[in-house]
């Protein structure tokens, strides 16, 4: 009974505040100059006292004359903005196409360095390992490569000459005189 009792009494006092204020925003609406129509309006929304709009809007004629201060005023009063030099922008233009002359440079030479990393070259196995089915061999230059086929067909040896070429979709194949084999780099 009394949450029934307090459901029906929160909607009027909500209607009767909200009455209350609209009778005041009419107030407002009435004042005819600007400033004392913002003071009200401020009191209403901010909650300000009295006393204190006056305050309020001396504060606001500070901040705007500071703005204005900063900027040009024209001849009709009308406020514009400071504008850079024509130079002064050219400037800035030939600075970013500079940049980004040098960003596609950069690009370009990365293309180029790993078109490099997947030509085709040859080496000479230095050592040889046979694990689950399938060889791990390290070359004189320092990478470690294993067979992806399994089985003992390719047949490597230590002290072997063998050429890695590159595949299709970033693969590579070891080719020695036994034929093609399937090969994955490890480090």
């Amino acid at each position: 009974m009394k949450k029934i009792l307090f459901l029906l009494i929160i909607p009027t006092l909500s209607l009767s505040l909200n009455a209350h204020q609209d009778i005041e925003i009419k107030k407002c609406l009435d004042i005819s100059e600007p400033e004392k129509r913002l003071s009200c309006f401020d009191t209403l929304f901010l909650n300000i006292s009295q006393d204190e709009p006056e305050k309020v809007t001396e504060t606001l004629k500070l901040e705007i004359n500071k703005n204005i201060e900063k900027e040009d005023v024209s001849d009709s009063g009308q406020v514009i903005k400071p504008q850079k030099e024509d130079e002064e922008i050219i400037e800035d233009q030939r600075q970013e196409i500079t940049s980004l002359k040098r960003k596609i440079k950069n690009i370009s030479n990365n293309k180029d360095n790993t078109t490099n990393n997947n030509s085709s070259f040859n080496s000479v196995i230095v050592s040889v390992e046979y694990r689950q089915s399938k060889f791990r061999f390290k070359l004189d230059n320092g990478q470690i490569w294993q067979l992806t086929d399994s089985g003992i067909r390719a047949r490597l040896k230590k002290g072997q000459t063998i050429k890695i070429e590159p595949g299709g979709m970033r693969s590579f194949f070891l080719v020695n005189s036994k034929g093609r084999f399937r090969a994955k780099q490890i480090k």
